[in-house]
């Protein structure tokens, strides 16, 4: 089953799927959101932050532990840990 959600804060640059196919990473304007995808609660479990300007890139480690993101701000790329979800 295919469900929408919808986020009216963003739009959404790049989707990403985790290797194990547990989260979708929705990346945006200038945060990435983690969402369950077998959970039936539209809110995303995690947020990411700090890129001043439009995410172009989101990618999981082969292992779900990191989730590595790129963007427009000329900021090196941010490395951030998924498995606090």
């Amino acid at each position: 089953m295919v469900e929408a959600r919808q986020d009216t804060n963003s739009q959404v640059n790049r989707l990403c799927i985790s290797p194990d196919k547990r989260y979708l990473a929705a990346a945006g304007h200038h945060t990435v959101r983690l969402y369950d995808i077998k959970s039936t609660n539209p809110n995303a479990v995690l947020t990411f932050e700090g890129h001043t300007s439009n995410i172009t890139g989101v990618a999981f480690h082969c292992e779900r532990e990191w989730l590595r993101t790129s963007s427009k701000d000329g900021d090196r790329p941010d490395v951030e840990r998924v498995n606090r979800a």
